[in-house]
């Protein structure tokens, strides 16, 4: 998969392109995308995923760092006390690291009040999301109070183990990426929250700066992330919290109709 990015980004460059905007299948070998592209004058974007160890001229992503507040915040609002089970992403995906680190902004600040514990898949699946929670479940014997999902794709494994149990609704899931079964869940009351990510408002904020970027015209950056070699300049969208409460909002910007979330 990687060499098929690099394949592609050679034949772009031979063209002469202007700039060239990747979502990186790998954060380490892209390195080499960025390497060839300045070779000929022509800058990188990385889109949602960073790459790494390679001197990219701009990042534009939705905020993960938010979500993963959203994340710990929504499940301390309602758990006084207890445990919580952290089920991270892969660590291949760089922004697996950004949702821990705003999780562990909250959750740091509170281990004397809650048992906190910490894992993480290998994949993005349900699959994986229900081993790694089986095996916790096996090691600990006991089902903690929360269970705090990096994606939907994960918390569809946790809602499998938990309806096997006959805990579901009992504890406090959340979610990343507001997939519609997580929102017919979240109206259910059996996962606490998701995080909307407009693909949208970051498809149109990327074209609107890619192009104030290769007519070097001045835009505003947010943030600077290091990327293990320099500090990307970056661009951060607001992620979106939907919980019972918001959840409305989805219909309102036509993402779903009423009758597809009020299944």
């Amino acid at each position: 998969m990687p060499n098929n990015q690099i394949d592609a980004a050679k034949k772009f460059i031979a063209q002469g392109v202007d700039c060239i905007v990747i979502i990186p299948v790998s954060a380490q070998e892209c390195k080499t995308i960025v390497d060839l592209a300045h070779e000929a004058d022509i800058p990188v974007v990385a889109y949602d995923r960073l790459i790494l160890d390679a001197p990219v001229d701009l990042y534009i992503t939705v905020n993960s760092t938010t979500v993963g507040e959203m994340m710990a915040q929504s499940v301390v609002q309602v758990l006084d006390k207890g445990s919580i089970l952290y089920l991270g992403g892969p660590s291949e995906d760089f922004n697996s690291s950004f949702v821990r680190n705003g999780n562990f902004n909250i959750l740091d600040t509170l281990n004397g009040v809650y048992k906190i514990y910490s894992t993480q898949v290998s994949s993005w699946t349900q699959m994986d999301a229900y081993l790694v929670i089986d095996n916790f479940l096996t090691k600990e014997g006991f089902i903690p109070d929360a269970i705090i999902c990096a994606a939907d794709a994960l918390t569809y494994g946790a809602i499998s183990i938990l309806d096997e149990n006959n805990k579901l609704g009992e504890v406090y899931l959340t979610g990343q990426d507001a997939e519609l079964e997580i929102c017919q869940h979240v109206v259910k009351g059996n996962v606490l929250m998701t995080a909307y990510k407009s693909n949208k408002q970051l498809a149109n904020t990327a074209a609107e700066i890619v192009w104030k970027l290769i007519n070097n015209e001045d835009f505003e950056i947010d943030d600077k992330i290091n990327n293990n070699l320099i500090d990307v300049p970056s661009i951060l969208i607001p992620p979106v919290l939907i919980n019972k409460e918001t959840i409305d909002l989805l219909i309102k910007e036509g993402i779903y109709t009423k009758d597809q979330i009020y299944k």
